[in-house]
């Protein structure tokens, strides 16, 4: 409900989940499972807004790390 509720008010093109729970790939399935169902819940939501696609963030749980590891570019 989250997903479609964040939909509903900002223009996503896309919806990432990042963190320890984006290695779960049953997980992020259930959520993009239950993200559909609420479009079938009621014509007027297929009519008026398009689904857009969930997924698990490219480097998951690590991107706190690997952000904290690269070098700012203000320090060159």
């Amino acid at each position: 409900v989250l997903c479609f509720d964040l939909q509903c008010l900002l223009a996503l093109e896309k919806i990432v989940i990042g963190g320890g729970i984006s290695r779960q790939p049953r997980l992020i399935e259930a959520i993009a499972s239950s993200y559909q169902a609420i479009f079938k819940t009621a014509p007027i939501i297929e009519k008026t807004l398009q689904p857009v696609a969930i997924q698990a963030a490219y480097f998951q749980a690590d991107a706190n790390l690997i952000g904290a590891a690269k070098e700012e570019p203000w320090d060159e």
